[in-house]
C-alpha cells in the first residue's frame, strides 16, 4: 500500500539509534527471574520456590513483568532520544 516508500531508513545504519535499553533490561529480567523463582526439580530450585512449594514456576510471569518493568524505568532515566525525522516516523526533516 506504501508503494515501497516506508520512511527513513537512516535509523538503521546509524549507529545513534542503537538502542541498549531492551538488551539491558532482558539480561537484568532473565537472570533474576530464573535465579529467585525456577523450579526444575533435578536441574535447579530458587529460594522461592524452595521455601514455598506451592508457588511452583513462575519464572516466566516474574520476568516478563521485571522486563517490562525495568525497560519503561530506562526509558524514562534516559529520555527521549529520538529525533524530530525519527518522532515523525517518515522524511520529515
Amino acid at each position: 500500500m506504501k508503494k515501497g516508500d516506508y520512511g527513513d531508513e537512516s535509523v538503521f545504519y546509524n549507529s545513534k539509534y542503537q538502542r541498549w535499553q531492551g538488551v539491558a533490561a532482558m539480561a537484568i529480567g532473565l537472570a533474576v527471574s530464573v535465579y529467585l523463582f525456577a523450579n526444575v526439580f533435578s536441574v535447579y530450585t530458587g529460594p522461592i520456590p524452595n521455601g514455598n512449594p506451592g508457588i511452583g514456576d513462575i519464572t516466566f510471569i516474574v520476568g516478563f513483568v521485571l522486563t517490562g518493568v525495568l525497560y519503561y524505568a530506562f526509558q524514562t532515566m534516559t529520555g527521549n532520544q529520538a529525533t524530530a525525522a525519527g518522532k515523525a516516523g517518515s522524511r520529515a526533516a
